[in-house]
């Protein structure tokens, strides 16, 4: 902090795959599983599909 400013910060996200989460939260395994034809069926692929954006 320069002057009372702040001059850099970090902002991450967590993804929820099978943890339990909150009542506001979101589940993502639950979720891809209602599908009929998940495109996403584990948490490399979807940490392979995050990272190649």
């Amino acid at each position: 902090m320069q002057s009372g400013q702040v001059t850099q910060a970090v902002v991450g996200v967590g993804i929820n795959w099978q943890n339990p989460v909150p009542p506001t939260g979101i589940n993502l395994q639950e979720i891809l599983e209602r599908q009929p034809n998940p495109q996403i069926t584990s948490l490399e692929m979807l940490a392979a599909i995050a990272f190649k954006a």
